[in-house]
Formats: C-alpha cells, sequence, structure tokens
C-alpha cells in the first residue's frame, strides 16, 4: 500500500483527517439539507479502513500487527456509532417534516460531541425520540431501509412490504421491551408519553402523527400479548422449540389483514418460518445498537 512502514499513531492522524471532512460534510448538509457528501466522505473513511486491515494482513505494520488490528478495528466501532448517533441527530434537527413531528432535541447549549447523546432532557426522552425516528426515516437508528430489505428478499414484491413493516414494529418494540428489562416499567412508560407527547403536539403541523400514534399503540399491546403467551405456552417442531419470533410472525400474520396470504389464516404452508426468520434477523441486527442507546440514555436523568 506505501513504501514507508506503517505505524498505528500515523493511521489515526490519517483517519481524524477523513473524520473533520465528514464533520465539515454533516455541518454543510445542516444547512443546505444535501447529504451526498456526508455519504461520500463516509464511503471513504469505510474504504480508508478496510485498505488499513488488507495491509495489516500484507505484513506491511511495523509493530504488533495483532495488537494494533484490535485496536483499529475498535476504533472503526467507535467511529460507527459515532457517526450514526451524529447524523440522527443532525437529521432530526434539521429536516421540517421530521422535525415537526419528533420536536427531539432540548433548547440545551451543543458542546459536546454528540457521540454520547444528543441534547435530551432525559432518558426516556432520547429513547422514545429514537422509536418514533425508526418510523420517520429511511436511515432508522435500529435498522435501515436497506437492511430491510436484504432480510426480506425471499418474499415476493406485494408481500416484501408488509413484512418490512411488520420488522419496522419488532425493532422498536424491542427497543422498548430491552429499555423496561434496564430501567424498569416506569422508565418505558415515560418513553411511550414521550413518544406520543411530541406526535400530539405536532398534529396540527403533522396529521400523520395520529395514525403513527395509534398503529404503535395497537401493534406495542399486541406485541406485549403476543410475549406473554409465548412464554407460557412454548411451541415445538420436532423436538425443537421455536424462538418468540415465530410467534411474532403468526401474530402479524393473522392480526394483519393487508397482506396476500391473510385469507390463508391460520395456514400459511411454511411462509409463517420464513416470516421468523426475516425477524430473527432484526433482532440480531438491532440487539447491539439498542444495547449502545440504552447506555447513551443511561447518561441521563430519568
Amino acid at each position: 500500500m506505501t513504501s514507508e512502514p506503517l505505524t498505528l499513531a500515523s493511521l489515526v492522524e490519517r483517519r481524524k483527517k477523513l473524520m473533520s471532512f465528514w464533520e465539515e460534510a454533516l455541518e454543510s448538509a445542516k444547512n443546505c439539507g444535501n447529504w451526498d457528501d456526508v455519504y461520500a466522505c463516509g464511503r471513504i473513511i469505510d474504504e480508508f479502513h478496510n485498505r488499513i486491515v488488507d495491509a495489516f494482513r500484507e505484513g506491511d505494520f511495523s509493530g504488533d500487527t495483532p495488537t494494533a488490528m484490535k485496536v483499529w478495528d475498535d476504533i472503526h466501532r467507535s467511529e460507527l456509532e459515532y457517526r450514526r448517533l451524529a447524523e440522527l441527530e443532525a437529521r432530526v434537527v434539521t429536516s421540517p417534516a421530521r422535525s415537526s413531528v419528533l420536536s427531539v432535541c432540548s433548547d440545551a447549549p451543543r458542546d459536546r460531541a454528540c457521540s454520547q447523546s444528543p441534547a435530551f432532557h432525559s432518558g426516556p426522552e432520547l429513547v422514545g425520540s429514537i422509536l418514533l425516528f425508526q418510523f420517520l426515516s429511511d436511515e432508522g437508528p435500529l435498522v435501515s431501509s436497506d437492511e430491510l430489505k436484504r432480510f426480506s428478499v425471499p418474499f415476493d414484491v406485494a408481500m416484501r412490504t408488509c413484512v418490512q413493516s411488520w420488522q419496522q414494529l419488532f425493532a422498536a418494540w424491542l427497543l422498548k421491551l430491552l429499555a423496561d428489562a434496564k430501567f424498569g416499567q416506569e422508565f418505558g412508560r415515560r418513553v411511550m408519553a414521550s413518544a406520543y407527547g411530541r406526535l400530539a403536539s405536532n398534529e396540527d403541523r403533522a396529521p400523520e402523527g395520529a395514525g403513527l400514534a395509534s398503529s404503535i399503540k395497537y401493534w406495542f399491546n399486541e406485541m406485549d400479548n403476543a410475549s406473554q403467551y409465548a412464554a407460557k405456552n412454548p411451541v415445538r417442531v420436532e423436538e425443537q422449540l421455536l424462538p418468540i419470533s415465530w410467534h411474532f410472525a403468526m401474530l402479524f400474520l393473522i392480526r394483519d389483514t393487508g397482506h396476500p396470504l391473510a385469507q390463508r389464516a391460520p395456514n400459511f404452508d411454511g411462509v409463517d418460518l420464513d416470516v421468523m426468520k426475516a425477524l430473527a434477523q432484526v433482532q440480531d441486527a438491532v440487539k447491539p445498537r439498542i444495547d449502545a442507546i440504552l447506555e447513551d440514555a443511561d447518561r441521563l436523568p430519568r
């Protein structure tokens, strides 16, 4: 890759320079609403990371390669999370349609890196805002539209749209469930009160908020019930215990009457197992992200 030996210090300095370009692009996007440079800078950073990994493997590093690779990967993971949260805050603040629904940021001065948590008053406010933003952005903070498409590849076009909606609901419900588990049910109630309150207070500017609130309330209640039922009534197929995602697959297939297979209920010819797998993929993808979000929430007042 280069005729000069690589050192970790020099690589970190180069990475900092690339990150400064990304942050400049983010600030520009806040002002003009064009995110192309943000995406381009992000791709350059990722490609730089991958090229350095290749250089490590080719023996171009002058020091302890295994240790350096671990540090390099740790930096990359931390940086990805920083970029994700920084872009999340920027999009919520600058998008007229979304900010009118969410109004997520407080008036507190922005004097610290938003890799911790943006300027929120409380943990429930942070979690509630992220929960809502999952439904209002293609780049959802829990699972993106590209991931939803990838996880729903096995389904035909008509069914795929429904499955992606179920995946989003499942991801958001998992955020609420794990927030309850970590902080208690009172924290969870405040999360939902914050989310519903923001939608209600902006109903005149964003009338779609009322429908979103009703949908979330209905499906979260159904998923709560399904979770309790699954705990008391485990289902086995050929001695194998089916995961909770199967119960949710059946819930969506039976309760949602808008999908192409609705008339077949309750016999779905194995589609329930395909939906189960799609939901399980979402669960695996969002778990570490939810853990990071809840760590940020833990730093804020309850």
